[in-house]
């Protein structure tokens, strides 16, 4: 018996000290048209985005180019995915992220479509490595 527990301890032990690294994430939105100082509707939550759980599970990243329509209520609908790179997941997981924000018109002007970029980028060391990293491939192609 005393060896059952023995063993049983060391298998404990030796799972204890097993532990996942770290991943860092950025998603990063760009108003491409208009851009964001002209756009009269603005993210009522003005955080980072989260992280798809769905892509960071498949270590996906990437970015996705999107039309949306903002109604009087502040409920956004995608009108058309102009791209989604390296595949359709980002589309996908990019318009249930814009669908779930509300968002408002501070300055009550016209005007409530637009055409947004999302960069999804993960690595590096840190937070900021991982933004830095968003922040430049926000700069390349999202198209094939």
């Amino acid at each position: 018996m005393k060896i059952c527990h023995l063993v049983l301890f060391f298998l404990l032990a030796a799972t204890g000290q097993v532990h996942a690294e770290r991943k860092y994430a950025d998603v990063k939105l760009t108003f491409l048209q208009p851009t964001e100082a002209e756009f009269s509707w603005q993210r009522e939550n003005q955080n980072t985005p989260k992280y798809p759980i769905k892509l960071a599970k498949k270590m996906l990243a990437g970015c996705s180019i999107l039309n949306i329509s903002i109604n009087e209520d502040g409920k956004a609908t995608i009108e058309e995915t102009l791209s989604s790179l390296p595949n359709s997941s980002i589309g996908k997981e990019s318009r249930k992220l814009i669908r779930s924000w509300k968002w408002q018109n501070p300055t009550n002007q016209a005007g409530n479509t637009a055409t947004v970029r999302l960069d999804y980028c993960l690595g590096g060391s840190s937070t900021e490595e991982a933004q830095q990293r968003c922040l430049r491939q926000s700069m390349m192609r999202c198209t094939k």
